[in-house]
């Protein structure tokens, strides 16, 4: 819950805010109350309830984050919001001080196995791991993860670092490193696609 809510999903996170929005009583961009019972519905969340009844589980829940600095629990227990405003920092103060992963096992390698990784790798502090899927349905992990860290200088020092999951090494780079890779690839291969459609016609017009 401190993640939905926290400064590394929340700012993106379209859902989230317009939850939050719709309380009229708290003005600011995701300040208001969301319910708890919805955040409850949500992958993560289900996977720790388990077989749980759902008052409880939102009972156990609002306990846990009663003394937490992130989130506010209503007095009814039903209810949170983020207890301050929101970060003015950009999407490209994120994208500095995340980096990309690779080498996770396609099917065995949970979220929290992966977060677990990082957080005792000795990086830093790790806001965020976000795993990477296909598109194609059912979708599928890639085994290749984003990484975001708390400053751009733990992001820069992890880069340096030689990491290895279940003794196979990560292949590390800069989130902007990879993602100009991508777009250039993607661009190479519209431009031989334009090519071959081109060199595929006749002069009488005929072809594929």
């Amino acid at each position: 819950v401190e993640f939905y809510f926290g400064d590394s999903n929340l700012p993106g996170d379209k859902f989230m805010r317009q939850k939050a929005n719709e309380d009229p009583d708290r003005p600011g961009d995701g300040q208001g109350w969301v319910e708890l019972q919805l955040l409850c519905t949500f992958q993560r969340m289900r996977q720790k309830k388990g077989d749980m009844d759902d008052e409880a589980f939102v009972a156990l829940a609002a306990g846990v984050l009663g003394d937490s600095s992130v989130v506010d629990v209503s007095d009814d227990g039903k209810r949170v919001r983020r207890a301050t405003p929101l970060p003015n920092a950009s999407s490209d103060e994120i994208q500095k001080r995340s980096f990309y992963a690779k080498g996770f096992p396609r099917e065995g390698a949970s979220l929290d196995d992966i977060m677990e990784f990082f957080e005792g790798a000795e990086l830093g502090k790790v806001e965020a791991v976000r795993m990477r899927y296909t598109y194609d349905k059912p979708r599928k992990f890639k085994g290749s993860v984003f990484v975001e860290m708390s400053t751009e200088a733990e992001a820069t020092a992890a880069l340096s670092k030689s990491l290895s999951f279940r003794d196979t090494s990560l292949v590390l780079r800069a989130k902007a490193e990879y993602q100009e890779a991508k777009r250039q690839e993607y661009q190479e291969r519209q431009a031989k696609k334009r090519k071959a459609e081109g060199d595929g016609g006749s002069a009488e017009g005929e072809g594929e």
